[in-house]
C-alpha cells in the first residue's frame, strides 16, 4: 500500500511515501512562504524518483493545522484532490504532534501564534500530556522537556527534528476523515478558542 505524508502548514515543505507501511523516501525542505511553488513539482520530483504512480496512493496524511492560512490549504487542497479522483483514505494530524517523536521521554512543541502567544502541546512517554492549546509566551514554563519548534519565543534553542517521521511514528494521533469534502484547516481567528 503508498501512502502520501505531506506537510505544508508552517515554515518548511515536508514530503513522504511509504510502501507497505515503510517509509521509502522523504522530502523535507525550508520553503520560506513559497510552498505553492514547490509543493507540485516537488511532488512530481518524489514520485517519479520512486516509480510511483500517483493513481496507486491508497492513504493521504496531512497536518490539520495549526499553521499558516495558505499553507495549509496547499496540503489540504491537494489531499482533497487525490481522494476525490482515487477514492483514497484521508488522516490528519495536528501539526504540534508531528513536531514530536513519541519515543522522547518529555517532548513540548511550541509554534509561534503572534500577538506574542504561542501554540504548545506536550507528550510525555509517547502520551499526550497537554493538548494542543494557544497560551501567553510569557506563561509559559518548561522544565525538563526537549523542545521542538519556535523555542527562540522563550528563549531556548529547539531540538531537531524530522516532520516525516514524527508523523509516521505517531499513528496512534492520525485521526480518519469520513467526509473529505467538509474537513477545513485548524486555524481560528479567535486563538482563544484553540483546542477547545
Amino acid at each position: 500500500m503508498i501512502e502520501l505524508i505531506l506537510d505544508t502548514s508552517y515554515i518548511g515543505l515536508n514530503i513522504g511515501i511509504t510502501k507497505d507501511s515503510i517509509l521509502i523516501d522523504k522530502i523535507e525542505i525550508e520553503a520560506n512562504r513559497k510552498q505553492s511553488e514547490l509543493t507540485m513539482p516537488k511532488l512530481d520530483e518524489i514520485f517519479k524518483k520512486n516509480n510511483i504512480d500517483p493513481q496507486t496512493i491508497k492513504r493521504v496524511i496531512i497536518t490539520e493545522g495549526p499553521g499558516s492560512f495558505t499553507g495549509l490549504r496547499i496540503a489540504m487542497t491537494i489531499a482533497k484532490v487525490i481522494c476525490s479522483m482515487i477514492n483514497c483514505e484521508l488522516y490528519t494530524i495536528n501539526t504540534l504532534f508531528a513536531y514530536i517523536h513519541p519515543s522522547i521521554k518529555k517532548g513540548f512543541a511550541i509554534m509561534d501564534a503572534r500577538s506574542k502567544r504561542a501554540y504548545i502541546a506536550q507528550i510525555e512517554n509517547e502520551v499526550v500530556t497537554l493538548n494542543p492549546q494557544v497560551i501567553e509566551i510569557k506563561d509559559i514554563n518548561i522544565e525538563e522537556a526537549e523542545i521542538f519548534g519556535d523555542a527562540h519565543l522563550i528563549d531556548k534553542e529547539s531540538s531537531q527534528f524530522s516532520i516525516i517521521d514524527n508523523i509516521l511514528a505517531n499513528k496512534h494521533l492520525w485521526k480518519k476523515v469520513n467526509d473529505v469534502d467538509a474537513l477545513v484547516p485548524l486555524y481560528l481567528k479567535d486563538n482563544s478558542d484553540y483546542g477547545n
